[in-house]
């Protein structure tokens, strides 16, 4: 079980099929566990986060099923539901039967973080493409963002060898390499928020030892992009030409361009969404009904010419797939587990809680120009990140986190 859910982590950005092979993994590990064990491998789930999922379980259905759509594309959009409540309760299992598990956790994640780093320069250097092993660039942004804060929280953690250090310090540069290589507003606001708050935390608990981690990120950075400056002049002038873009964007706050142009289009698509949602704001639309219904409903008005594939909004996407109620069953859920994660945090001080709070503080904030539900991928680390965190665990069993 455990290989099962380090495999589906470790392989992220290569696409799903690698990814589901992973719980496929886990599947056959719980299968056989209860069929020597003779019973269900015990779980210690908080009992306020299990309600929550099995009434996010029921809604979703009630909502998806009200659709009145095909049992294809109901499985098809339901399935958004069951992979977050797959996700957090198969973590939850892993790390109750042996808690050692969560340091894996960072170790393997940060390996793929620097794997998907190295793809990403040498992607670049090669036909000039910025998304790394992602289909697009906003994608590798949102892997950036979401891995950021877990390795950077990493380098709080005292007492740990060199090699341990360095391996974490480029982990951490990789994620912000590919932060800054994204080239996306969204992607380089919460990254910039994330090392802020991070950063602050580092200079109240160790000055010098983080500083000296935190400067020799900056230097690998600073090489890597040196390289790039100095390999080729097509390498240069793509960096110039996305940062022009960008700042082109960014044009709004000196009165030279206009909301729209700012958002890329998304003011437009968030209008289009808010009137879906005054169509239906108690029972939604439907899970996974957005991209097929948003230009049928809008077709009176809509004149970009492009079929939205998302809401560009999580929250305003929630509302759509399940109406007001499914909105506020989610942040119920996030309340839920950043309870307890601050509980954990005041009792412990640790590094790995810090990061934790980051990570869903950044998630809320980026969520307003994405949605993480639709990158699935991605998505399995903040799942993880909720069943790690409200499980009932002897902190005895893992000393390492505290700080």
């Amino acid at each position: 079980m455990e290989a099962g859910f380090l495999w589906s982590l470790f392989f992220i950005p290569w696409g799903p099929v690698l990814r589901y092979f992973g719980w496929l993994i886990f599947l056959t590990g719980f299968a056989c566990f209860v069929a020597t064990k003779r019973h269900l491998p015990s779980n210690s789930l908080k009992r306020t986060i299990r309600i929550l999922l099995v009434l996010f379980l029921a809604w979703g259905a009630v909502t998806t099923l009200s659709s009145g759509d095909s049992s294809y594309w109901f499985w098809k959009g339901y399935s958004f539901v069951l992979e977050m409540c797959f996700g957090i309760w198969m973590a939850s299992v892993v790390i109750t039967l042996n808690p050692k598990v969560l340091k894996k956790f960072f170790l393997v994640l940060s390996t793929s973080v620097l794997l998907a780093g190295g793809w990403t320069i040498v992607r670049f250097v090669t036909d000039l493409s910025t998304s790394g092993p992602f289909s697009n660039i906003n994608t590798l942004g949102l892997f950036a963002i979401t891995a950021l804060p877990l390795c950077v929280s990493q380098l709080l953690i005292t007492g740990q060898s060199r090699v341990y250090n360095w391996f974490f310090i480029l982990s951490s540069a990789s994620a912000i390499f590919m932060i800054i290589m994204s080239f996306s507003t969204a992607a380089w606001i919460c990254g910039i928020m994330s090392l802020v708050i991070l950063f602050l935390c580092g200079l109240k608990w160790h000055r010098k030892r983080f500083l000296l981690k935190i400067s020799s990120c900056i230097l690998v950075l600073l090489f890597l992009m040196g390289g790039f400056w100095l390999i080729s002049g097509e390498c240069k002038n793509e960096i110039l030409g996305s940062v022009h873009r960008e700042l082109c964007q960014l044009n709004i706050f000196n009165g030279s361009s206009s909301i729209n142009g700012f958002t890329n289009n998304r003011s437009d698509i968030w209008k289009g969404t808010w009137l879906m949602i005054r169509e239906k704001p108690l029972l939604g639309w439907g899970w996974g009904q957005f991209r097929r219904e948003f230009m049928k409903f809008n077709q009176d008005w809509w004149e970009l010419g492009l079929d939205p594939l998302e809401a560009h909004n999580l929250y305003l996407e929630m509302m759509v797939n399940g109406g007001v109620i499914n909105l506020l069953l989610y942040l119920f859920l996030i309340f839920a587990v950043s309870k307890e994660i601050f509980r954990n945090y005041r009792e412990t001080l640790s590094p790995v809680y810090l990061g934790f709070i980051v990570l869903i503080l950044i998630q809320l904030l980026y969520s307003m120009a994405g949605n993480i539900f639709l990158s699935r991928e991605i998505a399995c680390i903040l799942w993880s990140v909720f069943g790690f965190s409200n499980t009932d665990l002897d902190r005895a069993s893992f000393p390492w986190i505290i700080n």
